[in-house]
């Protein structure tokens, strides 16, 4: 018998071996252990906005400031659910802060920093509610959802 033919033989016998082991006793690949999702409850807030149909309408300006005044990131946003009776768009503009009385960036007002548009414009012809949801990333550690509840005239 040649070498050859020997070496297929050996091979021929181990790999049959192998196949032959019961499925228990076969090294099985490990699986890779799932990894926990941390779900954490998003902080929620609700807004109402009222536009007349058929119009683009800006429905927010999301923005960072920073302790400077100056415009720190554009903030991400995911849409998590799309208005059902029109459309809705994302742009990056210009906006100037307007913070209430309590919010520790009130000593910014009316200065210009970048942010991102969201803009809405129903259905020609549509009246009645419309709703979109959005997170937003700060890409500070914070991230918001916020609820639109559209009123459309």
């Amino acid at each position: 018998m040649s070498r050859i033919a020997l070496r297929l033989g050996v091979i021929t016998t181990v790999a049959y071996a192998i196949l032959a082991l019961p499925a228990a006793t076969r090294a099985e690949p490990k699986q890779k252990e799932a990894k926990a999702t941390v779900e954490r409850k998003l902080k929620e807030t609700r807004i109402k906005k009222d536009v007349f149909s058929g119009t683009e309408f800006r429905v927010a300006a999301m923005n960072f400031v920073n302790a400077d005044c100056s415009s720190g990131p554009i903030p991400d946003v995911r849409i998590v659910a799309q208005p059902t009776n029109g459309e809705l768009r994302t742009e990056q503009i210009r906006h100037i802060v307007d913070r209430p009385p309590d919010n520790v960036r009130h000593h910014c007002n009316g200065k210009e920093v970048d942010a991102l548009g969201l803009f809405y414009k129903s259905r020609d012809g549509f009246t009645g509610r419309d709703q979109i949801t959005v997170d937003v990333d700060y890409k500070s550690g914070r991230v918001e959802r916020y609820l639109y509840d559209i009123v459309v005239r």
